[in-house]
């Protein structure tokens, strides 16, 4: 069983958003040179839409959400502080920016208007904005509006944490536990129960010449043969369990192989 389709920017993958509005979304870092970039594939295909969108902070920012067509990206209020600030709005099938404005910090989407904090530095407070010009609204034109649109997040499934000691009592647990050898695994595996297929993420101690290593490693696990069917490692130098290595939306498994390369596996082809 081997990947429907990868896509490998050239840099670090340190973030997916699952699919919306057709477009499967992801942060790309260059470590060296501090700069970030973002892209963006068409779902669930995995063509390149578009790639190497860069906002006006080149390092601290990164996705905030996506609403609708439209990608929020956000800034930092100090590169020592986690408190968001600043907006820039991309329009997510073009990947072009519509506007940015780095002293607002974006609040709530509501349909074609948005909820932001205004620029403390002259006493704004909370504004209502037009979502795709940036323009501050007034009156009847500010009031809320919500859309009522499909939600994206009831089209994916994420896996749960669960003890190893849990894991092993599952009926198709087996075959993980005789590759991984269950004393070797760190923490919480990630679990994902898609009959026929279980979808399993965790965190192995593996012994080189070289030494001790964490490999983090993804199984699929075809439960009615007992037989692993699709396997990758996420990490050959983790630090320990990584929470919610992966996702299935729409019958496609979703992963960043090594860290560089994103993957995506249709499990609806198997039976």
């Amino acid at each position: 069983m081997r990947p429907t389709w990868t896509f490998a920017p050239g840099a670090a993958i340190w973030r997916v958003h699952p699919a919306v509005a057709g477009r499967l979304v992801g942060e790309e870092r260059d470590l060296q040179q501090r700069r970030v970039t973002f892209f963006a594939l068409d779902f669930p295909s995995g063509k390149v839409a578009w790639k190497g969108l860069a906002v006006e902070e080149q390092w601290w920012t990164g996705i905030d959400r996506i609403e609708g067509e439209l990608l929020f990206i956000h800034g930092f209020a100090a590169p020592d502080l986690p408190t968001h600030r600043g907006v820039t709005v991309v329009d997510l099938p073009q990947g072009k920016v519509l506007w940015s404005n780095s002293f607002w910090t974006l609040d709530a989407v509501e349909g074609e208007r948005l909820s932001v904090l205004g620029d403390q530095r002259v006493g704004q407070g909370m504004l209502m904005v037009n979502a795709r010009t940036g323009a501050i609204l007034h009156g009847n034109d500010a009031a809320p509006s919500r859309s009522e649109g499909p939600r994206w997040w009831d089209t994916v499934a994420f896996p749960d944490a669960v003890s190893m000691e849990r894991f092993a009592a599952h009926s198709a647990a087996a075959p993980v536990l005789k590759q991984w050898n269950a004393d070797a695994v760190v923490g919480a595996v990630e679990v994902l129960d898609g009959s026929p297929l279980l979808v399993v993420a965790g965190a192995v101690r593996r012994r080189s010449l070289r030494g001790e290593s964490i490999e983090h490693t993804l199984l699929v696990v075809h439960q009615g043969k007992k037989k692993i069917v699709h396997d990758a490692i996420l990490s050959r130098d983790a630090h320990g369990p990584v929470m919610e290595a992966f996702f299935v939306q729409e019958g496609l498994l979703v992963y960043v192989k090594e860290g560089t390369v994103l993957c995506g596996v249709a499990l609806t082809s198997v039976s």
